[in-house]
């Protein structure tokens, strides 16, 4: 990879939640502006690799293999240096004397888009997203989003009735997803203001929490383009 390219970091959640989901090229479409690339922690790989082989709670373990299997060739696969990993053991110190969860791949993460100034970090783990608002020191505002904006973007991409049938053929992957799909409701077209409006309340919830570092928009592609 280039190493002028900036980096959107990815963590274990959203890559393999898309993936179920059968959305690994729509996450990669996130980062097809020239200067950037996908990245992860390269500890990563094998971790939601044994996931992917053990495919719980998946109805269809073969197409998770095969959007794991493509988005895993497109990612930047990254390790922390040692100022970074440093910098996450702070991190994890000051969260636990704060009584907030922050565990080590989150924590690098975090110190990953602080030393390299990396423009954005999708992550699902909401604690985490709680416990660095809470730790507040350092951390460059407006530049982590959740599960639910990356949602909300792809949906923009490829419309409601694609991006329904994806989610609620898996509706155990996630439930709020699965809630904000409307996927136990009979099979008639949800209309597409309600799921943006479950996804946009979801997403609130989550900036009200962590006013300072979330990205305030529910869409993420003004913020890739």
């Amino acid at each position: 990879m280039d190493p002028m390219h900036e980096l959107i970091l990815v963590d274990n959640d959203v890559a393999l939640k898309l993936c179920a989901y059968a959305s690994a090229m729509n996450l990669i479409d996130l980062a097809s502006a020239t200067n950037h690339s996908l990245a992860m922690l390269r500890v990563a790989y094998f971790t939601i690799d044994r996931r992917v082989q053990r495919a719980r709670r998946i109805r269809d373990a073969g197409r998770l293999r095969t959007q794991w299997t493509a988005l895993s060739a497109a990612i930047n696969w990254i390790e922390p240096t040692t100022e970074e990993v440093e910098f996450a053991a702070e991190l994890e110190e000051r969260a636990m004397n704060l009584n907030v969860e922050l565990d080590g791949g989150e924590s690098q993460l975090f110190a990953i888009l602080v030393y390299r100034l990396s423009p954005l970090l999708l992550t699902g783990d909401k604690r985490a997203i709680v416990a660095i608002e809470t730790i507040g020191q350092f951390l460059p505002a407006g530049r982590v989003a959740c599960l639910e904006q990356v949602i909300f973007t792809v949906l923009q991409k490829i419309g409601v009735e694609v991006l329904r049938g994806r989610i609620c053929g898996e509706p155990d992957v996630d439930r709020s997803l699965s809630i904000a799909f409307a996927c136990h409701s009979k099979p008639d077209p949800v209309p597409v203001t309600s799921i943006e409006e479950g996804l946009t309340s979801y997403v609130a919830s989550v900036q009200r929490s962590a006013p300072s570092i979330i990205v305030r928009t529910t869409d993420l592609s003004a913020v890739v383009s």
